[in-house]
């Protein structure tokens, strides 16, 4: 069987390192994914993640292209995976040459979360950064 190439996974070990430097500073729980699934934790369940397909409402997310900011409402949050694993606090697409080839993820808590300015910011500079990297 062929594996599905993703751009995203040519840096999964930087993404990995990009999303342990995120949570070691802040405490913030990081996940990165490619269009298909997760590629990256730090600060949440690698067990409950890593590898595992991304919902379908975290793929819709990407494709709009923008960022996503949770209410706090937790049943409002999107699951990050396929089998309800983690919700998305703030969402940030990667979007290298034109294409969506991934997003980070901050993971809200079980209580809800609404992100806060920095987070927001930390987020979106990461997306921004793995997106210059992905570029040819």
């Amino acid at each position: 069987m062929f594996k599905k190439y993703s751009p995203v996974g040519d840096v999964s070990v930087f993404s990995a390192q990009y999303a342990e430097a995120i949570n070691k500073s802040s405490g913030i729980p990081v996940v990165i994914c490619d269009k298909d699934s997760v590629i990256a934790v730090s600060g949440a369940s690698k067990r409950d993640l890593l590898e595992k397909p991304i919902s379908t409402s975290v793929a819709s997310l990407l494709e709009k292209r923008q960022s996503f900011a949770s209410s706090g409402i937790p049943a409002d949050a999107p699951s990050i995976t396929e089998d309800g694993e983690g919700k998305v606090s703030f969402l940030s697409p990667i979007v290298a040459d034109g294409t969506v080839v991934g997003g980070v993820i901050s993971v809200a808590g079980e209580k809800g979360h609404v992100p806060g300015e920095t987070e927001q910011k930390l987020i979106s500079t990461g997306a921004f950064f793995l997106s210059k990297q992905l570029e040819v």
